[in-house]
Parts: C-alpha cells; structure tokens; sequence
C-alpha cells in the first residue's frame, strides 16, 4: 500500500479502487513515522485465516514517504507471510533438520524462522543468543554457546542492509561434530586399505630391488 501523510490508502497492489474512508493513522509504523525520524519500520502481525482459522504469522516493511521540503508525507508499505521464508529456506538448506534459520527484528521479535513452529497460536520467542548478538549491534558476525554434548549452537547472523532486520543461520555443535566423524570415519575406511595397499608395494618393490 502507499499511505498518505493522513492515514489515508492511496494505492493498493491488491484491491482497486481503494477504501479511501478507512484510516491507517492509528497504526504502529505510521505512528512511528510520523513522530520520529524513522526511515523503515517493520512490524510483527498475525492475522486468523479465513479458511482454516488459524493464526498465520506476517509482518510488515514500510518505508518512509516525505515532500520535496524532507516532510513527512505517509508510507509505503509491503506486507510479507512468514510462510514464505519457511519455503526458502526449506529450499536452500534441503530440508535439513540440522538447521535452524530465522528472521529477526532489532528487538529481537522473530518475524519468520525455519522449521517453522509447531504451534501458531503465538509468535516465537526471542533467543537469548540472537538477542545478546543483535545487542551488539554488529552487520555481521558469528556466535556460540556450549559444547556438543549439551546443546550447544553456532549461529552465523547477519543484517539486512540498513533495515533493522536479521537473518540467522544456526546449527548444533553437535551436529557439526556428528558430520566431522563421518567425513573422518570415511576418510578412514578408504585411506587405511589404500595406505596398506600401497606399503606392501613399496615393501615389494624393496625386497625386489635388494634381490
């Protein structure tokens, strides 16, 4: 939608023509924009679907508008389903259950994480980690906790440009170490005949040239 400096619906990429009566001067991110000097703004939502009646997470980015003098002038805004991250990220990770990725505000609120929670009726609770690794207000930055034998996570996390966004991509040490012995064991089963193989030729090789 844009959103005029009143509150007002300008245009709608999904309804034509729009509900000038109705007004958005009550919300959240407008409120912001319009008493502060806020650039972006985005705001944690869930909405009952019409067909099954559950919650279905989605959040907001909305943009500020000003005039030709800096004003401001209403908003523009983007709305996003939660839904949608679940799917990326189940695309670019394969499904992997060793993987935890999530979309954060700079508060810490989660707008989207991946696998998605089992239960809907409430938002996802900030991570304690996440939280302390958004604190420290870096763009980018790895962090850890624990040991593989008690839960223990590294968490890569990065910032979307200048949107007070983050995204996450965590997985247990546990697992990390898990796929390290496997790739070693592998490592193991080939190299061992391979190097026995290869000793008793030189073996061979020896006990021929000394003939």
């Amino acid at each position: 939608w844009v959103i005029d400096a009143g509150g007002h619906e300008m245009v709608s990429a999904r309804v034509f023509p729009v509900n000038r009566g109705l007004d958005h001067s009550t919300r959240e991110d407008f409120a912001a924009f319009r008493n502060t000097d806020a650039k972006a703004y985005v705001w944690m939502l869930r909405a009952r679907s019409l067909e099954t009646g559950d919650y279905e997470p989605f959040f907001t980015v909305s943009l500020r508008r000003t005039d030709a003098e800096g004003h401001f002038n209403g908003m523009v805004v983007v709305a996003v389903f939660g839904s949608y991250f679940g799917s990326f990220y189940n695309s670019l990770l394969g499904g992997s259950e060793h993987y935890t990725a999530s979309v954060l505000r700079d508060d810490g609120t989660v707008l989207a994480q991946y696998p998605e929670p089992l239960s809907s009726a409430s938002p996802a609770k900030p991570d304690a980690l996440l939280a302390q690794a958004i604190a420290n207000q870096s763009h980018s930055q790895i962090d850890e906790d624990g040991t593989p034998f008690d839960g223990g996570r590294l968490v890569a996390i990065n910032r979307v440009g200048a949107y007070p966004v983050y995204v996450t991509i965590e997985r247990t040490k546990a697992s990390i170490l898990d796929g390290w012995l496997h790739s070693i064991l592998g490592y193991v089963l080939l190299g061992v005949p391979a190097a026995a193989a290869l000793l008793g030729l030189a073996l061979l090789a020896l006990r021929r040239t000394r003939r």
